[in-house]
């Protein structure tokens, strides 16, 4: 049985939508445009619990004033990889970004 891993991505961009297109590009996929307080407010996401999903938000919460994951506030926004039995692959593809950086990774 494959483990399914856990990442997260911190990403340098100007803004939530630049990012968003930059994921999409190296990806391949399409994101659909969601609003929540759970996740800062307006973020991306393509899929959902129960299969390989990709969740993009800002690190900030205006709404809250506090920060998603702190320890990597350097990075304005967040990408998850949750579910993937196939991290390496889109590792690879995400870091020939050089704005994209693997923040943590956690196999299950």
């Amino acid at each position: 049985m494959s483990l399914k891993s856990y990442d997260l991505y911190g990403i340098e961009c100007e803004s939530l939508e630049i990012a968003r297109t930059v994921i999409e590009s190296l990806l391949n996929i399409v994101m659909i445009a969601h609003e929540s307080g759970y996740h800062c407010g307006e973020y991306y996401r393509l899929n959902d619990v129960g299969q390989e999903h990709v969740i993009l938000q800002n690190n900030y919460d205006d709404f809250e004033e506090e920060w998603t994951e702190e320890g990597y506030s350097k990075y304005p926004f967040l990408l998850y990889v949750n579910e993937t039995l196939r991290s390496s692959e889109v590792a690879g593809l995400l870091q020939n970004d050089k704005r994209v950086v693997l923040l943590k990774h956690q196999e299950l």
